[in-house]
């Protein structure tokens, strides 16, 4: 295909590349910046015992971030550094899928653009959660399984079964992809020329062997995450759209609303000569088609958080770019102003989150802002539990939140805290069954619990204490002095 002449609505290669790295040099700022919220220092806490498996997730988060922590410590730059550099890689393999895909030469630098300019690819890769590794390794099966599909190379096949295995080690979601691929597989007789023979079955081999030691961690301690992670999937609930809405809604802000937009386009047949050829672009459709229509059918019933389908957004990215060449192909001055808006537009949300989440949280909003609610208040908290722990003579802290233990644990790493429930949360980080341990201590948590009857003999309020920020509270949590046997 002929180079399109509106193409200078959109940068150079050169200047994607400029591009991407300011925007991973915010990305930096937001990492050194902003505190640990909740789910990223419990993540920490699995980084300090690393373990095949763990209650909610398997192992990979905990892997990223110990490679950071053991060289910058348990900071929000350490614990971040890794989740950082996977998400440059990411953008990386979204520029080399594009032009697998598409048959335009500047395909994977738009692509690519797209991708880091959007909120999921500027926040969701400068945070320590599953979703970094997640999506790094699902994108390299973008990569390595189109390639494998197109020509059927032993080695791209063998690449493509490693990172299967190493995505489905960083979250279970990445097997509706492979799910995807296996129907993409069957979707031409060309391709299904492609399973008779030896290394698509190899490359299954690998990727159960990969995924083998979390399967036996899982069958020791009574399929743990298999359990909680399943049960998502056997969700039931009253047939609904609401939640559907609320799905669609939160792509279109994390993508970014015109490259949602571009990305439907995508899909469509005006699209047809973007691709590089039909079977590729039927298949690269089959696959994303396969995990999304699964989200849509669970949105039906139930939430679906919005970053559940962001592994996708690496091939959303693509679409968005097909659309993109094939709107400014119809050569009408309105739709180029449309595309030439594209990037910015997306920039300045990037820009405005950058700002909100690392300086300037909405405090008009109050607590009700996800970002002051998330990130800002727990060092605060850690010094006032700690300063009542050493008024009361207490020896060691109790928490109900697994959040709240971990930013605790943290902030106070020589002080015993422990979860009083969801014990099977700590069970790989070598913690007794029990929370309870010897001597006095102090309950720090949302509600009274009446278990603490059966082990306390004493229970003493003390003051709440509050997590707060520049005047806004936050949350209260109530304060407990526990004593055991008689006084």
């Amino acid at each position: 295909m002929a180079p399109f002449r509106s193409l200078h609505v959109f940068p150079s290669r050169r200047a994607a590349v400029i591009l991407i790295g300011l925007l991973f040099a915010a990305k930096v700022a937001v990492a050194y910046w902003v505190p640990l919220v909740g789910d990223e220092a419990y993540y920490v806490l699995w980084s300090r015992a690393l373990s095949p498996g763990y209650y909610d997730h398997p192992p990979m988060v905990a892997f990223f971030i110990r490679g950071g922590t053991l060289l910058f410590g348990e900071t929000p730059f350490g614990a971040r550094f890794v989740p950082l550099l996977s998400g440059l890689a990411t953008t990386a393999l979204v520029w080399l899928v594009a032009n697998r895909v598409l048959d335009n030469p500047r395909a994977g630098a738009i692509a690519a653009c797209f991708f880091a300019v959007s909120l999921f690819g500027f926040l969701g890769q400068a945070v320590a959660t599953p979703d970094a590794p997640l999506t790094l390794f699902t994108a390299a099966m973008f990569y390595w399984g189109i390639r494998a599909l197109q020509d059927g190379h032993p080695v791209d096949w063998l690449i493509f079964g490693t990172v299967t295995g190493l995505a489905i080690e960083s979250k279970y979601s990445s097997l509706l992809l492979a799910t995807g691929f296996a129907l993409a597989a069957l979707s031409t007789a060309a391709m299904r020329r492609r399973l008779m023979t030896a290394w698509p079955w190899l490359a299954s081999t690998i990727a159960l062997l990969i995924v083998l030691p979390n399967f036996i961690w899982n069958a020791r301690f009574g399929w743990a995450t298999f359990t909680k992670q399943g049960g998502r999937l056997v969700t039931t609930g009253v047939f609904g759209w609401h939640y559907l809405i609320e799905l669609i809604a939160a792509q279109v802000a994390l993508l970014s609303p015109i490259i949602f937009l571009f990305a439907i386009v995508g899909c469509l047949n005006g699209s047809r000569p973007i691709y590089r050829d039909a079977a590729t672009r039927n298949a690269f459709l089959t696959v994303i088609a396969a995990p999304t229509g699964y989200f849509v059918f669970h949105a039906l019933r139930a939430r679906v958080e919005g970053n559940w389908p962001g592994f996708l957004f690496p091939a959303y990215a693509v679409l968005g770019c097909a659309g993109f060449l094939a709107v400014l192909s119809a050569n009408e001055s309105s739709l180029r102003r449309m595309c030439g808006a594209a990037i910015p537009l997306a920039l300045s949300f990037a820009f405005i989150a950058d700002s909100v989440v690392s300086f300037a949280p909405f405090r008009v909003l109050g607590r009700a802002d996800p970002i002051l609610r998330l990130s800002r208040g727990w060092q605060a908290l850690a010094a006032d539990v700690e300063a009542t722990r050493r008024a009361t003579g207490a020896s060691y802290i109790l928490t109900d939140n697994y959040q709240v233990n971990a930013e605790l644990s943290l902030y106070l790493p020589e002080v015993p805290i422990a979860q009083l429930d969801q014990r099977e949360r700590y069970r790989p980080l070598g913690e007794p069954e029990s929370a309870v341990r010897s001597g006095i201590a102090l309950m720090i948590g949302r509600s009274r619990h009446a278990s603490l009857d059966a082990v306390f003999t004493k229970a003493e309020p003390q003051a709440p204490l509050t997590r707060q920020f520049d005047g806004i509270e936050i949350e209260r949590y109530q304060s407990l002095l526990l004593s055991p046997g008689s006084e």
